[in-house]
């Protein structure tokens, strides 16, 4: 075999060492070639030796970088740590890592939902917050969402008990009583339970704004909370008002037509249901002592205008004495009566016979007329 013929079958060899190393898969075959080898000199391949060594192992896989994988932020879910005022951001309840600052910006700024009110409690979930990302524009593959299922929202609140509440009222009833100068005690009753009202936390002010018209009856009266100083809502509430003031009442079981003496009667206080009432309440004992009553008393109920009659001691345009007292002297006048004097201590007008001048006087004990004041 001549030197080009044995080059050509060596080649040809060599081709077929390829087809089988392709085969043999992660199995690698060395070539060993002898020192001094001279690729010029073909004959030297024949005597080419080939070892089969064991499988290289192969590198393990690079780690995917973050932009290998997609995801450009991730976000790790928490409950807030102080509620807010107002609005819940999505940075309020997640930490929000990523390389982009202006994403980071943005995402922080989300609005999750309003502030629940005292009293209530909400939940946010995972899928909210991966709505909200896929509508800035974020693919699910772009960010990644990890922490609890679900968190909660709840914030505290207060009540106020309906006893402080009446305090209030009654309180604001009685100072309003002293300033406008009556003497009268107030007495508030809460007509029907106001529907209760979480308030927030802090340091509670009750404030009565209007207290409806004076007097007793039933009225509205408007409530203002404060908390820390901020009033945080309103509230109107019905209340009955009983004012009590000092009248006159009978001291003893009193009988139809009786004539009233001053044994019959005490001062108590009398609770005024309503402010109606007021002017026909008996005051002063004094004023009433020869009435006559329209109907049967009893013990401790109050005596009222209407319930007396009046039989005249003296008839208008009967005569009577009207005395005038000058120093140490006493000038006696013949006048006539222009109204009906009814009880001792009641001022009447008159009329002098001798000067035709008017003139009002009270009636005394003793039947005479005492000159109070004359018309010029």
């Amino acid at each position: 075999m001549n030197a080009k013929r044995r080059e050509r079958t060596i080649r040809y060899s060599l081709i077929g060492l390829a087809g089988w190393l392709m085969a043999a898969g992660s199995a690698q075959a060395v070539i060993l070639l002898p020192e001094g080898y001279d690729p010029d000199r073909p004959n030297q391949l024949l005597s080419l030796n080939l070892q089969e060594e064991g499988s290289i192992p192969e590198p393990p896989p690079a780690e995917p970088s973050g932009n290998e994988t997609g995801v450009r932020v991730t976000l790790k879910l928490h409950k807030p740590e102080q509620l807010p005022t107002k609005k819940i951001l999505l940075n309020d309840i997640c930490d929000i890592q990523t390389d982009d600052e202006d994403l980071l910006m943005e995402l922080a700024g989300l609005e999750i939902l309003d502030v629940p009110k005292p009293g209530e409690t909400t939940y946010i979930y995972p899928r909210r917050i991966e709505a909200m990302l896929r509508h800035t524009g974020l693919a699910g593959k772009e960010f990644e969402i990890t922490g609890p299922e679900r968190i909660q929202i709840e914030v505290p609140s207060q009540t106020i008990p309906i006893e402080r509440i009446q305090e209030v009222i009654e309180t604001a009833f009685q100072a309003r009583n002293h300033q406008d100068g009556k003497e009268h005690e107030v007495e508030v009753t809460v007509m029907r339970q106001p529907q209760p009202i979480p308030l927030p936390v802090g340091e509670l002010e009750i404030a009565a704004q209007d207290l409806d018209r004076p007097g007793s009856g039933i009225r509205t009266v408007i409530l203002g909370y404060l908390v820390d100083g901020k009033q945080v809502h309103t509230q109107a509430v019905s209340v009955r008002v009983h004012e009590t003031a000092w009248a006159v009442i009978a001291g003893q079981d009193l009988e139809t037509g009786q004539i009233i003496k001053s044994q019959d009667l005490v001062k108590d206080q009398v609770k005024i249901l309503d402010s109606s009432d007021m002017p026909d309440l008996v005051l002063d004992p004094e004023t009433i002592i020869g009435a006559r009553l329209r109907k049967a008393i009893k013990s401790g109920i109050p005596i009222r205008q209407s319930d007396l009659e009046w039989i005249p001691l003296r008839k208008k345009g009967e005569s009577v004495t009207l005395v005038k007292q000058v120093g140490n002297v006493r000038l006696s006048i013949h006048a006539t009566l222009q109204e009906d004097l009814l009880r001792v201590g009641q001022e009447v007008k008159v009329k002098m016979k001798k000067s035709k001048k008017e003139a009002v006087g009270r009636l005394l004990e003793d039947g005479t007329v005492l000159l109070l004041s004359e018309k010029r």
